[in-house]
């Protein structure tokens, strides 16, 4: 019996002596190329008669395999086939492999010229969510999630350039890492400790920098980067960023970045973000907060809740009951319809108007707007609006709506004049989404063909609805890079109508941050400039080539802003013409894009776009 017991315990020690080895198995020589994960891992049991157990699924978006390596371990071979993502156990005789949550990295930092081991140095991820430092030895030691968009590593240190390496450049844990000391006219920050969240009261960049928080001024350049909280001012060139909290003032030539609440001023030539709570004044073409208290003045502002005001030509806040759709009639216009853009504090209105029965009369116009609530069903809204619109006469006393055909000649006369309105209204909700509105229109006329300013009073009656074009604020941490091309058709719009037909093609590459980049060549056509006036209508217009680039900002999830700036030219003239076009527009579903469009060119020109996507990448 005592030998039947011995003869067990040496057989389950040998097992399990077995098991703590297999990830030490030696592998004399082993190589493929262009394998799938599950393919190189059979071939590698077949030379190793090592087991390997693992979820079917997780290797679906694994790369190839390339490998060719010698006289290495079989923990060593999966580290090179499988990268970072995974980890190996050996349990029953198996090595089980299963997905890794996060990725940990240790090294040291030294000194590029004198090889001396540097403390204190700050390692973070781009973008930022891991932060640590070395310590007196000069080590670290990081732990990155996975299932984050982090794509870069971050060394920094006062009197140190600082050092970026991308993740895909790291295949060893242990990294050795070298940091240069900064040439003395770079201008090393000038730091004086503080108390609480601020590291430094003055922080200066020749070209651009890292802070861990400042209590004064950070002025670069090109670009601040700080990773702290942020107090009087930060100045750049180009970019501020500011993860924590804002007490002051952000100037950038281009974009301004706050992580959390911002209370002052935000002021950048291009885009203004706040994630967190905006109790200051955003200025900038684009403004984004998470929950405005304060104001945005800008051509697009944008806030996921608003209890502020927004003042610009689109506001999109998240309000129950913005953005809201009218249709109504006036005593001038038989057919108009309006969208209201912000909150009850503050809106903008944008409206368009046509006769279509006893006058020849368009109308395109801007306004703002305040809503004064009675209680839950009867709302006194004021609204002042400008505009301009454009009225065919006709010499023999007739009378023709915008529907009739009819030829310019010397019978008629086109003429383009403005309308400014003050429309105050009384709105009653008789349905969750629906409101009857009406009241009366206070108006100054300028008519140019008969030299006259005039002013009168008329009547408006309408429905509105705040359901119909409601959208989302798209979430920033999209992770679509796709590539995309898109036909359109632009009619142009001039004082006849949408009469000339023009075309583009469009190449689209989705950017993070909601953004995309855009590339288009295209085709518009000139008006005959004496078409309007009657001589000679049916001239041949004159089409124009143009090629063009630049970007494409989603306000929201279907709402979307662009910009394009590029040349044009002509058939028989060689001389090339700068152009420029701004766009907003609708995206319906995944294909349909919706957007009216202006170009800078020998005339002005506004188009409507009708874009479908024929092609996406995966």
């Amino acid at each position: 019996m005592k030998q039947l017991y011995i003869a067990v315990l040496a057989v389950l020690f040998g097992l399990q002596l077995h098991a703590q080895t297999l990830l030490k198995k030696h592998v004399a020589d082993f190589s493929v190329n262009h394998l799938s994960v599950p393919q190189a891992l059979e071939k590698l049991s077949n030379e190793t008669n090592v087991l390997f157990s693992y979820q079917s699924d997780i290797f679906k978006d694994a790369k190839s395999v390339n490998i060719d390596v010698k006289n290495e371990t079989v923990e060593k071979v999966l580290a090179q086939m499988l990268h970072h993502s995974f980890l190996f156990t050996e349990e029953n005789g198996y090595i089980v492999i299963r997905k890794a949550a996060f990725r940990i990295i240790e090294g040291i930092v030294l000194d590029d010229s004198t090889g001396e081991k540097i403390d204190n140095a700050f390692i973070y991820t781009m973008p930022a969510t891991t932060k640590v430092q070395t310590n007196i030895d000069g080590k670290f030691i990081i732990k990155i999630p996975l299932d984050t968009t982090i794509n870069y590593l971050c060394i920094s240190k006062d009197f140190y350039t600082d050092k970026i390496i991308s993740l895909e450049n790291i295949d060893d844990e242990k990294q050795t890492i070298s940091l240069r000391q900064m040439p003395v006219p770079e201008l090393p920050p000038v730091t004086s400790e503080t108390k609480n969240t601020y590291e430094k009261n003055v922080a200066l960049h020749l070209f651009g920098g890292t802070s861990h928080g400042v209590n004064g001024l950070e002025a670069g350049t090109v670009f601040n980067y700080n990773k702290g909280n942020g107090s009087i001012i930060q100045i750049a060139g180009a970019v501020n960023i500011i993860e924590k909290s804002l007490n002051g003032v952000q100037l950038a030539g281009i974009h301004n970045y706050v992580g959390d609440t911002a209370r002052g001023l935000q002021l950048a030539a291009l885009l203004n973000k706040t994630e967190g709570e905006e109790d200051g004044v955003q200025i900038g073409a684009i403004n984004h907060a998470k929950h405005l208290k304060g104001l945005q003045i800008g051509l697009i502002n944008i806030s996921d809740s608003s209890d502020g005001y927004s003042l610009g030509a689109i506001n999109i806040s998240g309000s129950k009951y913005f953005p809201a759709v009218s249709f109504f009639a006036t005593d001038m216009m038989s057919t108009n319809a309006e969208i209201k853009l912000g909150n009850r504090k503050l809106y903008t209105s944008i409206l368009a108007g046509a006769n279509f029965f006893t006058k020849h009369i368009g109308y395109i116009g801007f306004g703002l707007g305040h809503d004064f609530v009675i209680n839950q069903r009867m709302i006194f809204s004021t609204v002042f609006n400008w505009g301009m619109f454009w009225e065919t006469r006709y010499l023999d006393g007739e009378k023709h709506g915008i529907l009739h055909i009819t030829k310019f000649d010397d019978n008629s006369i086109s003429d383009i004049n403005y309308l400014l309105e003050f429309r105050p209204s009384f709105s009653w909700r008789f349905a969750k989404r629906y409101s009857l509105f009406g009241g009366p229109v206070f108006k100054r006329y300028i008519d140019h063909f008969a030299g006259k300013t005039k002013y009168g009073i008329g009547w408006q009656l309408g429905i509105s609805n705040d359901s119909w074009i409601k959208t989302t604020v798209r979430s920033s941490n999209s992770s679509d890079r796709s590539w995309s091309l898109q036909p359109a058709l632009l009619p142009n719009f001039n004082t006849i109508g949408f009469r000339l037909l023009g075309y583009d093609v469009r190449v689209l590459k989705n950017l993070p941050d909601n953004m995309a980049f855009i590339a288009t060549t295209g085709m518009a056509k000139l008006d005959n400039w004496y078409a309007d006036y009657g001589i000679n209508p049916n001239a041949n217009s004159v089409p124009v080539f143009y090629q063009m680039a630049g970007l494409k900002i989603f306000a929201t999830q279907h709402f979307f802003a662009a910009m394009q700036i590029g040349m044009s030219f002509k058939n028989h003239d060689i001389k090339e013409r700068f152009l420029y076009a701004p766009e907003v527009g609708w995206d319906i579903g995944k294909r349909i894009s919706l957007s009216m469009q202006y170009f800078k060119l020998e005339q002005d020109i506004l188009s409507l776009r009708f874009g479908y996507t024929l092609w996406k990448s995966r």
